[in-house]
């Protein structure tokens, strides 16, 4: 039972290891097909970050403007829905907890020089 835990582990880092060699390629193959199978979508953003697996992976897929003119890019602001808020809410409530930014701080300090043109 050992030798047959041992080899099914030995098996799984190898998998895992072709796996992560191009991990990118996966998610981005992944997300274009979730954005072929919802038509009336303009354009998927994702960011993937996992630091203790070492991954930090933005993508996209369609466009920015329903007019289907302008490609989506993965590092282009985008306005955040109904959903997501909590999640931005909670992200900066634990950067506050961490003390890497204050709740007094302006925002514009913060962000890139492509994210304050839409300020």
């Amino acid at each position: 039972m050992k030798k047959l835990r041992l080899t099914i582990l030995s098996i799984s880092i190898l998998q895992f290891g072709a796996f992560s060699q191009s991990i990118e390629t996966r998610f981005q193959t992944l997300l274009d097909s979730m954005y072929t199978n919802k038509p009336a979508a303009v354009g998927i953003m994702v960011h993937v970050e996992s630091p203790e697996r070492g991954i930090s992976w933005s993508g996209s897929s369609g466009f920015s403007d329903k007019e289907a003119t302008e490609i989506l890019e993965s590092n282009q602001p985008a306005l955040i829905a109904i959903c997501i808020k909590t999640w931005v809410s909670a992200t900066v409530l634990r950067l506050v907890e961490e003390k890497k930014i204050t709740t007094q701080q302006a925002i514009k300090n913060l962000l890139s020089e492509k994210n304050k043109d839409t300020l």
